[in-house]
């Protein structure tokens, strides 16, 4: 969901302003007009009260040094207190950004409340996200909710979205898909993008609503259109994989480079992979690590172990077990399993970092206790030959199964290893016993 305000000078309320159009002189009186002034007293003496909230936007907006927040914000409260309901959002969001004067939440909510209660409908989904988010105000998901109704109700797209968010996750309200679909259909229909790619979803699952793929791919396109990467992120692999249509690698790898120049990570990473293999690109080892660092410098996990892959094997790079070590930490610390054991056995052999078989137990079994298949063989071994844990055949042969039940085929000998060990001492105990 988008958690950021959108201001009030981006409504219809900007369109009474043209301040794209004022000249330097005109800003320059309406500020020394603004100077003269100590409290609104009359409205003689404050003249229209969309004059000061226009000149409040110009102020904010202006570019260079004729941008001045603080006297944006006298601008705004002269308005406000005239009862202009945008002039008391931007007020109140200028309290909880702490733009132009010292940020005071409550008197963020204090005056967007005043706003919403003269039914505006951004000030009202404002104070709906604050409730979720529990900024100014305590947490309160109901009446986030009931906040995000009143707008939505009225016709306000962004709001309509947030509705529709909720009832998809079951915040406020009990979770109904339907419902979901709903006001994400209405968002979606007046142009909001996020809106459009949840509805997509929705019709790509038959959550709520029918499956239906190419309507999924039509509101998918819709969505890309206006530079959602997520949708055209999605586009890609639906036009990879063929789902609900044709395979198209060349339609697949122009929405792929959309989102990935987008700087979207998993997109980034992606086109590296196209550029490693050759699939749909030419092959380019360059330009492959050039979309893996992009995306490992989101802090991407998957494309952090494709680094340390790289460098530990001098793929596309100068061999360097050093470098290795570092990406697949940043990746491991982030709970990936492959990058977890891959840590542990650069560990276990002194590879680009000091040899320590307890650390490297430490990484094998976080990625063991994730199924990761080459850990729990690992740890296996470790309970068979009695290395950094006490000797257990019966442990032993638990891991060997759980790597087994997980796809390693050397597992099936390591069971069958540990079970002649087993019958083995267990004759001898016996022939002992007699």
């Amino acid at each position: 969901m988008n958690q950021g305000y959108d201001s009030a000078g981006d409504s219809h309320s900007r369109a009474k302003f043209d301040h794209m159009s004022s000249t330097a002189c005109i800003l320059e009186d309406s500020m020394n007009a603004l100077d003269s002034i100590v409290s609104p007293t009359s409205t003689s003496q404050i003249g229209d009260a969309d004059h000061y909230f226009n000149l409040g936007l110009t102020l904010a907006s202006a570019k260079g040094v004729s941008k001045n927040f603080t006297k944006a914000f006298e601008a705004y409260m002269i308005a406000a207190q005239m009862q202009h309901k945008d002039a008391q959002r931007e007020v109140g969001l200028c309290y909880l950004k702490g733009l132009g004067v010292q940020a005071d939440p409550a008197l963020g909510i204090k005056w967007l409340r005043s706003s919403a209660d003269q039914g505006s409908v951004q000030a009202m989904r404002d104070l709906g996200m604050c409730y979720q988010h529990g900024r100014g105000v305590e947490s309160d998901s109901s009446a986030a909710l009931e906040l995000y109704a009143r707008a939505a109700n009225a016709g306000y797209a962004l709001a309509q979205f947030d509705l529709g968010y909720c009832y998809y996750n079951g915040i406020g309200v009990a979770a109904s898909a339907s419902q979901a679909v709903y006001w994400f259909e209405r968002s979606a229909e007046q142009g909001i993008a996020e809106a459009q790619a949840s509805l997509a979803h929705c019709l790509r699952k038959g959550i709520g609503i029918a499956r239906d793929p190419m309507k999924a791919i039509a509101w998918y396109e819709a969505a890309a259109k206006q530079g959602l990467r997520v949708a055209q992120y999605t586009l890609a692999c639906i036009y990879f994989s063929g789902e609900g249509v044709e395979p198209n690698i060349k339609r697949a790898v122009k929405y792929l480079t959309r989102a990935a120049n987008g700087k979207y990570a998993k997109a980034q990473r992606d086109l590296g992979l196209c550029y490693q293999k050759g699939y749909g690109v030419p092959k380019s080892l360059d330009k492959a690590l050039m979309f893996f660092l992009d995306a490992a410098a989101q802090n991407y996990s998957l494309a952090q172990f494709d680094l340390g892959y790289w460098y530990q094997n001098g793929i596309g790079v100068r061999q360097n077990f050093s470098e290795a070590v570092r990406w697949y930490r940043a990746a491991a610390e982030q709970g990936l399993a492959n990058a977890q054991h891959n840590l542990g056995y650069c560990y276990e052999n002194g590879l680009g970092v000091e040899q320590n078989s307890k650390a490297a137990l430490e990484w094998y079994a976080a990625a063991a206790a994730q199924g990761f298949p080459n850990s729990e063989l690992a740890i296996g071994l470790r309970y068979e030959v009695g290395r950094d844990l006490p000797q257990s055949f019966a442990l032993a042969r638990q891991y060997y199964q759980r790597a087994l039940d997980h796809g390693h085929a050397e597992a099936a000998e390591a069971i069958r290893r540990i079970d002649r060990i087993q019958t083995d001492e267990s004759t001898k105990n016996h022939t002992e016993a007699l």
